[in-house]
């Protein structure tokens, strides 16, 4: 990436300034408060954005130290960029409340939005640019995101060659899918213990189905023997009724000859014998017609004792209609739970694969790092030596990115070091981690003030490498004149860029 032209529209003490850039060392000299930092910042954030934040720390943060000076919602400018033989124009609003971005492809007249500028930056991100190749004032030291940064493309390099792949942000998502089928899976237990409550419950309710069932069938028969009991006692009452007619029949008969023999005055043992009869016929009648009306009372109380059957039998039958319908939701339910059941048989095998896929993923990361780090090392410890003549021939750097100096006798911390020596060891550091991550090897190199503690020797030793070795733009601001005079003494080409002038 090479930066050909940042305008300034409205940003901190500048307005409505072009400076252009060449594919070179571009020397931007100005006195302190002469806004070398704000041009900086400009860059950078016209690359990745400047957030507002909120709270105290609002007062001094980056969008507030270069918010214009006047006009703040006019808080824009313009960078116009070549990369792999197009060239882009980013156009940027920071202002807090109407903030926007559009990218233009000026080779083709393409209108591209924040995935244009994705596809220039290249998976780069703030951070890392901030890690590697963007050195402020008294700056060179890194944090924890270059060791971040260099720990993802290990596995990146390792996985897939490029950094197609955000690895960190793979593990996020595989302990957060585990999570979702732990999660899951606990539900389903508790969803088990419902169920097999349900079951329980299903069960019971088919045995009281069953119960029920015979209940009535025992029902039904009773109804059919009282039918039957009513039919015989029916068949007794109107047996009784026919002998009390025909007892009452032959007794008034017999009544009558009795008395018509008494009249005809025959021998008196004859009406006697005769009126005796038609007693006990009238007696066998009164005998018949009270079993007559038993058996009525009885009729009516098998009638009464049906009727009471028959309506039980129907509250039986709409108990037994309520209770298999609601057999019928639990049959649906405990179909429905099988499915799932069986849909979610897997949930164990892919909490298994996923914390297998974590292992093996980590595993892939440790092995690849220490080749990573081993190259790494390499080109350190080559700068190093250079901008040492030699003096520290081995750097390490461990699994956070602390650096340690490698001597045939000893191991020592960085910190035992000069300041000069120092910067050039993060220096170094930050270098050869933009050589070996995918991206930024094509980031241009800004310094802003980063040589403040490089003797004169130092110093040419870094600009000569700069000159020899280095294949991208690079951006030096300073507020001494030394740089220019080395840079001139070893006709070294670059631009200069006085602020001054602006």
């Amino acid at each position: 990436m090479v930066i050909l032209e940042a305008v300034l529209q409205n940003f901190g003490k500048f307005h409505n300034i072009a400076i252009g850039f060449e594919n070179e060392i571009n020397l931007i000299y100005g006195e302190n408060e002469t806004g070398k930092s704000t041009l900086q910042a400009f860059l950078q954030g016209m690359l990745f954005g400047i957030e507002k934040t909120r709270g105290r720390s609002s007062s001094i943060d980056t969008y507030t130290l270069y918010e214009p000076w006047e006009n703040s919602s006019y808080y824009e400018g313009i960078l116009r960029l070549e990369k792999d033989g197009i060239i882009y124009r980013i156009h940027r609003c920071f202002y807090k409340s109407d903030k926007s971005i559009t990218v233009l492809n000026e080779t083709t007249g393409e209108e591209m939005g924040e995935q244009g500028l994705a596809h220039i930056l290249e998976g780069v991100t703030e951070r890392g640019f901030i890690n590697t190749v963007c050195i402020g004032q008294l700056r060179s030291a890194t944090d924890q995101s270059l060791t971040e940064l260099l720990q993802n493309t290990v596995a990146n390099l390792y996985a897939s060659g490029n950094m197609e792949w955000d690895i960190p942000k793979a593990f996020r998502f595989m302990k957060t899918e585990r999570k979702q089928f732990i999660k899951k899976k606990n539900a389903q237990t508790e969803e088990r213990e419902e169920n097999l409550q349900m079951q329980q419950e299903f069960e019971q309710l088919e045995k009281d189905i069953a119960y029920q069932n015979a209940y009535k069938e025992e029902k039904q028969k009773e109804i059919i023997n009282i039918k039957d009991e009513i039919k015989n006692t029916d068949r007794k009452q109107k047996k009784g009724i026919k002998i009390v007619i025909g007892m009452l029949i032959l007794g008034v008969i017999l009544a009558g000859i009795s008395i018509a023999a008494i009249f005809l005055k025959y021998h008196l043992a004859f009406p006697i014998s005769l009126g005796s009869s038609a007693f006990l016929f009238f007696c066998i009648a009164l005998y018949n017609q009270m079993k007559v009306k038993k058996d009525k009372l009885l009729i009516k109380e098998q009638m009464d004792k049906r009727k009471q059957i028959e309506e039980e039998q129907q509250k039986i039958e709409w108990k037994l209609e309520q209770m298999q319908e609601k057999s019928a939701v639990f049959q649906t339910d405990l179909e429905a739970y099988q499915m799932r059941m069986e849909k979610n048989n897997k949930i164990q095998e892919e909490i298994e694969a996923l914390a297998l896929a974590e292992e093996t993923l980590s595993e892939v990361c440790k092995a690849m790092q220490k080749d990573f780090k081993r190259n790494l090392n390499q080109k350190i410890s080559s700068l190093v030596s250079y901008l040492t003549d030699g003096r520290y021939t081995k750097v390490a750097i461990d699994s956070v990115c602390n650096v340690f100096i490698l001597t045939p006798t000893q191991k020592l911390s960085i910190q035992q070091l000069s300041r000069g020596t120092i910067e050039q060891i993060y220096l170094a550091l930050r270098l050869a981690a933009a050589d070996c991550i995918p991206g930024y090897e094509k980031m241009p190199l800004i310094l802003d003030d980063a040589f403040a503690f490089y003797d004169e020797t130092r110093l040419e030793k870094i600009l000569c490498y700069f000159a020899q070795e280095e294949k991208r733009q690079i951006f030096i601001s300073t507020c001494h004149k030394r740089e220019e005079e080395i840079l001139t003494k070893n006709n070294i080409s670059h631009q200069k860029i006085v602020i001054k002038d602006l």
